[in-house]
């Protein structure tokens, strides 16, 4: 079922490769999708990703963590709302990356059980929402770290192939219109999942959390583009996905912090496997060089590092199902 995502993604990157370029992008987008209100709102929603991955870096440039700086940004928007309310969605947010990591690494390791955070009732306040977000932030850095990885591995495991025209038009694009490449990636997820094509997106999940999960994919595609090309160091590239990773958690958590349904019936997205999914496609259509089983053991273990440090907090936040992550 989740080929569909990959064959969509293939789609939509190949008729954008070979799209008429005296065309304006939003015209074009327009025609693809046959809604213009769609497709303004999906450009709009990857503008908002790359101005909040911009305030990112300005915030890591000026000495603020990553944490620090998605619990600066979550105080912004929940500034009004009560401590439970807030408390409760972030929650769910991080409830749902642990599933999708836990998903992960299951099949990475091979076992037959998942994890699952605690549910246990929190006091909530300043104090412990931060502590959450944080906690949403390690949840978010695995999910990069993971995404990473397996696009490293399928480079690796791929066969030689020769680089195409649209590969090239491609890697045109995500080196001098990645806006654009975000956009088309974002349009084909939205439409498999308002297909119900893919059970790694709710057929309502927000244009804008999709915009969020595009822009981090195509992100990440680049700077392993960039590792591979030699314009930076396999250490700058992960730091790169991880970012890229977290802009995309936050604008997720605005979305759900501020949309207007209850917080049981919210939409949200598994995260990790669509990153590699349409990661893995752009690489292979732009044909980088091979990466070395030693660069993909440092990601995998650095990952496995971060998701160990998780699963040891205090408390024992884990607890072991006994059913199978392929159920």
């Amino acid at each position: 079922m989740n080929n569909k995502l990959k064959t969509a993604v293939e789609t939509f990157v190949t008729t954008y490769a070979q799209r008429n370029t005296e065309t304006d992008f939003a015209t074009w987008l327009s025609e693809q999708l046959g809604q213009s209100d769609l497709a303004n709102e999906i450009i709009e929603g990857v503008a908002a990703y790359d101005s909040t991955l911009a305030d990112l870096n300005s915030a890591i440039d000026s000495g603020l963590s990553k944490e620090e700086w998605l619990a600066k940004r979550m105080d912004e928007v929940a500034a009004e709302m009560p401590y439970d309310e807030v408390g409760e969605t972030l929650s769910l947010m991080e409830n749902s990356l642990a599933s999708s990591n836990s998903r992960v690494m299951g099949e990475a390791f091979a076992e037959s059980e998942t994890a699952i955070i605690e549910t246990d009732k929190v006091p909530w306040n300043e104090y412990s929402i931060k502590q959450k977000i944080f906690d949403v932030g390690q949840q978010a850095a695995v999910a990069g770290l993971s995404a990473t990885a397996e696009m490293l591995k399928a480079n690796i495991e791929g066969g030689e192939t020769v680089q195409s025209a649209i590969g090239v038009a491609l890697q045109s694009g995500i080196e001098t219109a990645r806006c654009e490449v975000k956009a088309v990636v974002a349009s084909a997820v939205k439409s498999v999942a308002e297909e119900g094509l893919t059970d790694f997106l709710p057929a309502d999940t927000p244009v804008e959390t999709i915009c969020g999960m595009a822009g981090a994919a195509v992100e990440s595609a680049g700077a392993l583009f960039d590792a591979a090309t030699g314009k930076c160091t396999l250490s700058e590239a992960m730091e790169k996905t991880n970012r890229a990773t977290f802009a995309a958690t936050c604008r997720m958590g605005i979305v759900m912090l501020t949309q207007k349904a209850t917080v049981a019936v919210m939409a949200i997205p598994v995260v990790g496997p669509p990153l590699a999914i349409i990661g893995n496609v752009l690489l292979k259509e732009i044909n980088i060089e091979k990466f070395t089983e030693e660069a993909y053991a440092v990601v995998k273990s650095v990952r496995d590092s971060v998701w160990n440090g998780i699963k040891q907090t205090v408390g024992g936040i884990f607890n072991k199902v006994k059913q199978s992550v392929f159920q």
